[in-house]
Order: C-alpha cells, then structure tokens, then sequence
C-alpha cells in the first residue's frame, strides 16, 4: 500500500507511478523470500526422512554417492544437487578432468558430480539484513522432476486506489491485496548432506 499527499503530487514532487512500482517490487521481493526461507527450511522433520537419506559430516564423495543412488532407486530418476555457489565448491574429486576444470573456472564449481547434474541456487539476504538467507554448507538432493517448495496464489489479486478528493486528509492511495501461501511438500525421496567444515 502506498499513499502521497495531493499537493506535491500536483507540485510534480512525487511521481505516484514509481511508488507503484517500489510497492510492486516490494510485493514480489517479500514473495520471493518466502519462497527461499521455505527452501532452506526443509530438513529431515520436514521432509520426513530416514538416515538414510540425511547425512551430516566432513565431505565424503562415497556419501554424496550413496545418497544419489538411494534417490535412483526409490524414484526411478536421475537426481540433481542443489545448493548454493559455497555449499558445491565443497564438492571435491581427486581426478579433475579437462572439462571439470573449465566448469570450475567458468562457474564457479564443478557442473556435475560422476555425472548427476549440480545446479546453483542464488543466495540471497535476510529481509533488512546483510545475512545470507540460504545456507553455504547444506546440499539437497532431489528426483530431477521434483519441487519440494510449492507456492500457490489463493484466488485474484484485489486492486484499490482511491482518489485524493476522497480522503479527508487529501492523500490519493493505492493497495494491491493478493493473498499466497508457500510450504514444502515433498512429492518423492530427496536427500539432505550438510558438509561440515
């Protein structure tokens, strides 16, 4: 919601366009957290998972391994890794190909793990805040075709402007009421690896 008095919009102080589009902005940003705060809050309660599928210690190639292959056999699909730049740095190999190589110069990390995708997910801040939202030793193993975050649009959103002769106070506003909701639902197995270290 944004309101501005009447006489420095007509003073040609304030354009109300751009308060419309900071309040836009502002809608879709807070959406956007929501979204990420869901991602990085999923962990084994939430995901109801078994050992078997969540792993915490010093980084150990066999235990990526054997996550990625517990996720194969339970859904019959190729898994993919998620986690931030940070987080798939951890990453390691001993044997470092040409095209490993290239990967890590080009992006950053190495873009696949003997042969399961890694994907990037952009880190982002805490709202007013310089922290880093998402965490930088947690990787999330996933079924390619899986999105354990849903977010969902509860009907249209509500458009109300009203005009300054309106108010008693001379101020013309303008609200946009939309209401959301964002979880995690887990469709299949997935596998958490926080590294340690």
């Amino acid at each position: 919601k944004v309101y501005e008095e009447m006489r420095r919009l007509m003073a040609g102080r304030v354009d109300f366009n751009t308060l419309i589009d900071r309040a836009s902005f502002s809608f879709t940003n807070q959406m956007r957290n929501d979204i990420y705060a869901a991602f990085a809050g999923i962990n084994a309660a939430t995901a109801g998972l078994s050992e078997t599928y969540v792993k915490t210690g010093s980084w150990d190639a066999e235990t990526l391994m054997d996550i990625i292959a517990h996720i194969e056999a339970s859904t019959g699909k190729t898994p993919t890794v998620l986690g931030t730049k940070k987080a798939l740095r951890k990453i390691q190999d001993a044997t470092q190909s040409d095209e490993a190589k290239s990967d890590l110069y080009n992006i950053g990390f190495y873009g696949k793990f003997y042969g399961t995708p890694l994907v990037s997910v952009k880190q982002i801040h805490k709202t007013n805040s310089d922290e880093f939202l998402l965490p930088d030793d947690k990787l999330w193993i996933i079924a390619s075709e899986d999105k354990p975050v849903k977010c969902v649009n509860e009907g249209e959103g509500m458009l109300i402007q009203r005009e300054s002769l309106e108010n008693a106070d001379l101020t013309q506003e303008w609200a946009w009421y939309q209401a959301y909701g964002c979880g995690v639902i887990c469709n299949e197995k997935m596998g958490i690896y926080t590294i340690e270290g």
